[in-house]
């Protein structure tokens, strides 16, 4: 479980610190947000996430796989309109679930 554990942390860590968010984990995907509250805060979020979307590239390049086969690894961006729920499931545990057309491709 390590091997598969320690990308997802490369990866969260890799996102917020260029302030995004990740929202769920899909099979090997960080599905992430980059919050601009106004239409003036998009070039910013879209410039940060592309700086995270290159260093998670050259983070995946130096990573040696453990697995028997080579493990493709792709970096996609997309800009858009997001709803964010937080759904609250009890005993403290929380979870976000994100929906919007720029997640549909």
């Amino acid at each position: 479980l390590d091997e598969l554990g320690h990308p997802a942390l490369l990866m969260a860590d890799c996102i917020a610190r260029h302030g995004g968010s990740v929202v769920t984990l899909a099979g090997d995907a960080a599905i992430s947000i980059w919050p601009a509250p106004d239409a003036g805060d998009v070039p910013d979020a879209v410039a940060r996430a592309l700086t995270c979307a290159q260093e998670l590239q050259r983070l995946a390049s130096a990573q040696r796989d453990t697995f028997p086969a080579p493990v493709p690894r792709q970096v996609s961006v997309a800009s858009g309109p997001v709803w964010v729920a937080d759904v609250g499931l009890g005993a403290g545990r929380r979870h976000l679930h994100a929906a919007g057309p720029v997640l549909e491709d």
